[in-house]
């Protein structure tokens, strides 16, 4: 069965759209908006919600403060894959990093450096199929047997 979208019923929707999605818009001003937008019943008054929103919305943008967003630096991206290159650092951590090194933000890249500083430093970072010192000692004591009995 087909259903037919009134005329207001479209001026909702349109009306919800462009409060929900706009990023000025504060939690509050949002339920307030959907709930006397789900309460009326007059076309004029819906599209003068709409056109004053938009208006509203777009002053709010323009009067805004610029984000700036400073992404990691070249210097922290070197250090984190130095860092990965680490023995105890397991494939899929490395997978993980490398596939977001360039979102990375600057204070989110110096927490994934703290992480894998301390992750490379812990007692126990080394890898079982890793030798380490201990290991190589033993292999140079080791002497095969002379004879195959």
């Amino acid at each position: 069965m087909y259903t037919t979208t009134t005329r207001a019923e479209g001026l909702r929707v349109a009306v919800l759209e462009l409060v929900n999605s706009s990023l000025s818009t504060t939690p509050a001003e949002k339920l307030t908006a959907a709930r006397n937008v789900a309460r009326c019943q007059s076309e004029t008054t819906l599209v003068k919600w709409y056109v004053n929103t938009l208006t509203e919305l777009a002053r709010r943008e323009e009067t805004a403060p610029p984000v700036l967003v400073s992404y990691a630096t070249a210097a922290q991206k070197e250090q984190i894959i130095r860092l990965l290159n680490h023995p105890a650092v397991t494939r899929p951590m490395k997978t993980k990093v490398l596939l977001n090194i360039n979102r990375l933000k600057t204070d989110g890249a110096d927490a994934v450096i703290v992480q894998l500083q301390a992750h490379t430093e812990a007692p126990n970072s080394r890898r079982a199929d890793v030798a380490g010192p201990l290991d190589r000692e033993a292999v140079e004591r080791f002497a095969p047997a002379t004879g195959l009995t």
